[in-house]
């Protein structure tokens, strides 16, 4: 329901006194999947945990318990904790009942979970799939439910070069109703484009700064502006969505309700001025 990737770091329990190594240390598959069960408790029924206190072995604990693993518990647990209320399920009951509902949302909302695809509805699987300034050879990836690059997946490269605006169009075979437009940009997970050296870019979150410190800023391989349009049964184009500061990795946008012949997504900036073309994932509807 999550996943890790720091390596076994057991630290003895004397800390600064020990005198002997300071760590025992071990190699781990990067990524490895948390399962949910981890995080629910054996005999309380309405008990989740989430970060330190998950139900793991001690080494387990030793690469588990840092603080991006522990963040992306508290969101599986948040979610779980919000398919049990919808349901009037226990948390184990979401386990019995509604596990692949609470994978998919989460994968929805942009967590990452290794090996799993996120399901791509019929209508969006069906529709014809175009890009006004010339189709790349895997457009196809947009829908694909692949969200980032990851070895896991294998070694393509499952970006999507697209001009800077021109649309990228589904048309379906009948007006559809739709209820959600999925984007997933390149959010640069490598920081290949922030500033300053390796250091600068691994270690990002610093304790203190000076003013001649490098400067964080915003991925230059994310989407900054973007329209999405639509044609009504009617044969009317409307604009969905407009923005000219987007500051998200993962949107969902909830779309009103209406009956469509297409959807357009139409990027018009990155965060580098100097781009004519972008990279992302993912554009799906549902």
């Amino acid at each position: 329901m999550a996943y890790g990737g720091w390596s076994l770091d057991d630290h003895h329990p004397d800390g600064f006194y020990h005198v002997g190594n300071p760590n025992v240390w071990g190699a781990t598959p990067s990524p490895y999947g948390i399962p949910y069960r981890a995080l629910y408790s054996v005999n309380i029924s309405n008990l989740f945990f989430a970060g330190r206190n998950i139900s793991v072995t001690h080494a387990a604990m030793s690469s588990s318990r840092v603080m991006a693993t522990c963040a992306l518990l508290g969101e599986a647990v948040g979610t779980a904790a919000n398919v049990a209320r919808e349901f009037s399920l226990s948390p184990q009951g979401v386990y019995d009942e509604q596990i692949g509902l609470l994978q998919q949302r989460l994968m929805e909302h942009g967590c990452f979970l290794p090996y799993f695809h996120r399901e791509i509805a019929a209508v969006c699987r069906d529709a014809e799939l175009s890009c006004a300034g010339g189709n790349p050879k895997n457009l196809e990836a947009l829908r694909n439910g692949i969200d980032r690059n990851n070895h896991t997946y294998g070694d393509e490269d499952y970006r999507v070069a697209l001009p800077l605006g021109q649309a990228v169009t589904y048309t379906f075979q009948l007006p559809t109703q739709l209820s959600n437009i999925h984007l997933q940009f390149d959010t640069d997970l490598n920081r290949e484009t922030l500033p300053g050296d390796t250091i600068d870019r691994q270690r990002s979150m610093r304790h203190n700064r000076t003013p001649d410190s490098v400067k964080v800023c915003m991925p230059k391989t994310m989407v900054k502006g973007y329209r999405i349009t639509a044609v009504t049964a009617d044969g009317n184009t409307v604009t969905l969505v407009e923005t000219d500061l987007n500051l998200l990795g993962c949107v969902n946008h909830t779309v009103t309700e209406g009956l469509y012949r297409s959807v357009s997504f139409i990027p018009m900036t990155t965060w580098n001025e100097a781009d004519t073309d972008v990279h992302i994932f993912s554009f799906d509807v549902r």
